[in-house]
């Protein structure tokens, strides 16, 4: 148990109609094609990782695999392959690599399966929870966390590299701190603390892994948000500005709101505020989906590339200096990398 209990800190939102635009964020973007063929070809990415020159995504169709590009586009391998047998899977629930970048981690039925970064079976571990286990992610320090779905509740379980217990996240009065599927990106790991978000209640948490777990929470107060509403027989929550995506980069989140059940609106929250402003755009503003090095990655369709470009070239105060397509786009389906520079503003 954390016997520390949580710290609730309430957080006001500002949603304006100022509008903002990719190059009020990032000092440049760079687009580069993956390279496409047989052994190759995406269809659909949900989710992505990057690590020193190597990207690392996870597949879903037509099977679950796992496949790593280079950062210039470049296919190298894929990771394991469907099967029963040893280093095999029969389904990809998620993955995670280490923070060191030399292994990766893949969740299948609640085994985990661990391969090196040249693709090479190592070890294969069970995960003794009696519930599903839907997320992994590695955290600094030399442990991984998992979420346990546990009839209507989650779990959130700490283990070392053993993936032995090192503490199961449960707050002072014994309640199971929930964290929803909905919200992409569920987990975030930054330095030493551990980011999760309760989709239904707009509240993210964070875990201070170096102060015996100290867990703050984040309550995201508008006036629209998360109020009971009856439709026929059914009753549910009102999803007005609740966070749908989000990722932790140092002292800066880089996320998106539903804003009025119309579409997502992006935020960049200074964690030494207490203000999270909203703004509005009608330009592309991409999901932070991998951060490396202080660049920031997205993976878009070839069809979205193409709209971008398209898009890209009726604004005036968008230049050659600013955007880079490294090739040319031939093949469809394929999917893109988009490599960007934050910039430094409050």
């Amino acid at each position: 148990a954390n016997d520390k209990g949580i710290e609730e800190k309430l957080l006001s939102v500002t949603i304006t109609d100022e509008p903002v635009n990719i190059k009020d964020l990032y000092e440049y973007a760079r687009f580069i094609p993956l390279e496409n063929g047989e052994n190759c070809m995406l269809s659909r990415v949900v989710k992505a990782a990057v690590k020193d020159t190597l990207v690392y995504m996870l597949d879903k169709d037509p099977y679950p695999s796992i496949k790593v590009f280079s950062t210039n586009g470049r296919y190298i391998r894929n990771i394991g392959r469907l099967g029963h047998g040893k280093g095999e899977y029969e389904d990809i629930d998620d993955f995670t690599t280490n923070p060191k970048g030399d292994s990766l981690f893949i969740l299948c039925n609640n085994r985990i399966l661990a391969y090196n970064n040249k693709g090479e079976f190592l070890f294969q571990k069970n995960i003794d929870k009696k519930g599903p286990i839907s997320s992994i992610e590695s955290c600094n320090g030399g442990y991984v966390c998992l979420i346990e779905h546990k009839g209507d509740d989650n779990l959130l379980h700490f283990l070392d590299y053993d993936f032995e217990k090192k503490r199961d996240l449960i707050s002072s009065g014994g309640k199971i701190i929930k964290e929803p599927s909905e919200v992409y990106n569920p987990i975030q790991v930054n330095g030493k603390d551990v980011w999760y978000c309760h989709y239904f209640t707009s509240t993210l948490y964070v875990v201070d892994t170096q102060d015996d777990y100290k867990t703050t929470s984040y309550r995201i107060n508008t006036d629209k948000a998360n109020k009971i509403e009856r439709f026929e027989n059914y009753v549910f929550t009102n999803d007005y500005d609740a966070v749908t995506f989000y990722s932790v980069d140092g002292d800066q989140i880089f996320g998106f709101f539903n804003v009025a059940q119309e579409h997502d609106w992006p935020f960049i929250w200074n964690l030494n505020s207490e203000e999270i402003i909203v703004k509005h755009t009608e330009e592309w503003i991409p999901y932070v989906e991998a951060i490396n090095s202080g660049l920031h990655y997205s993976i878009i369709t070839q069809d979205s590339f193409i709209r971008l470009s398209e898009q890209f070239a009726k604004q005036d105060n968008l230049n050659s200096n600013y955007l880079e397509v490294s090739n040319s786009v031939t093949e469809k389906d394929n999917f893109v990398l988009v490599e960007l520079k934050p910039k430094n503003n409050d």
